[in-house]
């Protein structure tokens, strides 16, 4: 018996959250931009279940959509990073913390997130 290949899984796009983002008072277009840069793995675009757990050199980690890192315990649970809603707000909440800024994210810093804009 041949055992049938299981598909790759399907990439999930991101417009599904513009909504979510829109909410908030910071670019739009950026804030997308910054986000699918932050959570595009395994050909998934937007993947809310985006983890980097052993990649940081500090011991932390980043979860989400956003790549939101575990020293932000205080704003949000481990396991509430995979929430969309609740991962985008924290992400608005960390953009107005560092003044309206997107130096948080590795993303906008290398200016990987301008290939999505």
């Amino acid at each position: 018996m041949v055992a049938t290949p299981t598909p790759a899984p399907k990439a999930i796009g991101c417009e599904q959250y513009r909504t979510l983002i829109a909410k908030y008072s910071w670019d739009v277009d950026t804030a997308m931009a910054v986000m699918e840069a932050e959570s595009t793995t395994n050909g998934i675009s937007c993947n809310p279940m985006a983890d980097n757990t052993g990649l940081n050199r500090d011991g932390s980690n980043d979860k989400g959509l956003f790549q939101i890192n575990s020293i932000h315990r205080d704003l949000i649970g481990d396991t509430e990073r995979f929430e969309p809603a609740r991962n985008i707000d924290v992400a608005f909440q960390i953009y107005r913390g560092a003044k309206y800024s997107w130096t948080p994210w590795s993303a906008y810093n290398s200016g990987k997130y301008l290939k999505f804009m």
